[in-house]
């Protein structure tokens, strides 16, 4: 840990959320409900993309962008994952009240996120065709898929920059105002949705670019925000550069966290592979029903990001007993919470899949995979909670490897075997392979998390240090 100030002005401080001190799970929930919000309407926005093209869409477009998303997400998600690099970096530098640190974090991690998106853009221009057909993307939606996702990689740059700059705020226990940047650009995103789809009938190319659009705007409102903040996570555009002393941290804790979600998106391509081969009607019924799933990932998901950001912080007092409260207090919402909100969501299927999907085909196989799926969410959700003490802890390569064996592994090895058994070759047989890995992924994650807390506290448990808050 580097140098620790004793005192820090908290000018601005009523955005910010010390995790050091008071009640444990009122700072929690104080935390998550605005990053639950957040992420719920940020799917409902995303969401409007499907709802728009499912009903004023050509006969393909529901199909079309659902085959995007798996590969999206899997080239996506590994350099997004490297924002909980950033996070766990800012929130364990602000803990520790160590603001140089906290500066250089905020301007490597900004410079970095330009580059990415840079790159990124590159990369979905040239290659989505032949990524689609790896994926075996029929011919008739083939043209609609490609279109759709060359003009979502053209956000790249503001995508990377948003996420990269509210995982700043988040760290500083800001979640209120990622909150209202997101709003404001999701109704633009809906409003875009049908002006170009239903006015200008530009079908998936309308949706593709009203998501560029709002992505822009989320951007620069969040860059406005840091140029704006007090001193310790001020963005200046003269100071953007890399560090290499922050640098080879964030991509330590990052770059695992983003092979972590990388081997979901690995897996997941797998089974999309598999899926498309089922037809149109199950590919938009799975479609529709990763939508819904989203919601329920990302409600509980704001669980994880509290967990992260409370035990980084902590972390750098190296407080391990309110870390450990936080875990257990954690792991409770998500059986109480989690579970009420999967069953609820299975139980009212039907109608919210008729939100998305109006052929009775579709909606049929969407509840199919709500199911088989959408009830176990709560497990992943708690295995999440174990992966983000061990996040916030500074580990970030055990749950990627863990996740390799547990999520990746698991689910190519059952489509290699279990599902080519004739009982098993069918979509329900397809989506049993989430169930399990979701079951396994738990109690792995939650045995190397204990073992990893008792040794930090073995190592480190004598240096916790009570810093006066300024």
């Amino acid at each position: 840990m580097d140098s620790v100030k004793e005192k820090r002005p908290v000018k601005g401080a009523s955005n910010k959320i010390n995790m050091c001190d008071g009640a444990i799970l009122p700072l929690i929930i104080r935390f998550a409900v605005p990053l639950m919000i957040t992420g719920i309407l940020q799917v409902l926005f995303n969401a409007a993309d499907i709802m728009v093209v499912g009903n004023f869409g050509s006969d393909h477009s529901l199909a079309a962008v659902s085959a995007t998303g798996s590969m999206t997400s899997l080239i996506v998600n590994l350099f997004i994952g490297l924002s909980v690099g950033t996070n766990v970096l800012c929130a364990r530098f602000f803990g520790a009240k160590d603001d140089k640190s906290l500066s250089e974090t905020v301007h490597t991690s900004i410079t970095l996120s330009l580059i990415i998106g840079t790159l990124l853009t590159v990369v979905g221009l040239v290659f989505s065709e032949p990524l689609l057909r790896l994926m075996s993307v029929p011919e008739e939606v083939l043209p609609l898929s490609t279109l759709y996702m060359r003009i979502y990689f053209c956000g790249m740059i503001p995508s990377l920059v948003y996420n990269f700059a509210s995982s700043v705020l988040r760290a500083v226990g800001d979640t209120k105002r990622p909150m209202y940047f997101l709003t404001l650009a999701g109704v633009l995103n809906v409003l875009l949705n049908l002006l170009l789809v239903i006015v200008f009938k530009m079908d998936v190319a309308g949706v593709a670019i009203a998501t560029v659009a709002s992505q822009t705007v989320s951007a620069v409102l969040v860059v406005i925000c840091l140029m704006r903040e007090t001193e310790d996570i001020r963005l200046h555009i003269k100071k953007l550069r890399v560090s290499m002393r922050i640098l080879p941290q964030i991509i330590g804790i990052g770059l695992p966290a983003g092979l972590h979600s990388t081997m979901f998106s690995l897996a997941n391509v797998v089974i999309q592979s598999s899926l498309n081969t089922f037809g149109p009607d199950v590919m938009a019924g799975s479609g529709a029903a990763s939508s819904i799933e989203s919601l329920l990932f990302t409600a509980l998901g704001a669980i994880y990001q509290a967990v992260v950001a409370f035990t980084s912080q902590n972390y750098g007092r190296y407080n391990f007993k309110r870390i450990w409260k936080a875990h257990l207090i954690g792991q409770a919402i998500v059986y109480t919470f989690g579970l009420a909100l999967c069953v609820i969501t299975v139980i009212f299927a039907e109608p919210l899949l008729g939100m998305f999907a109006d052929k009775p085909a579709e909606i049929a196989a969407g509840v199919d995979k709500m199911k088989k799926v959408g009830l176990f969410v709560f497990i992943y959700a708690s295995s999440d909670i174990a992966i983000a003490t061990l996040r916030g802890m500074g580990c970030s390569l055990t749950p990627m490897i863990t996740s390799l064996i547990c999520v990746c592994g698991a689910r190519i090895l059952w489509i290699a075997t279990v599902f080519q058994l004739p009982q098993f070759h069918n979509v329900s047989g397809l989506y049993t392979s989430f169930t399990v890995s979701y079951f396994l992924s738990l109690f792995v994650q939650t045995a190397c998390m204990i073992v990893f807390f008792r040794k930090k506290v073995k190592k480190y448990g004598h240096l916790y240090n009570p810093i006066e808050n300024g």
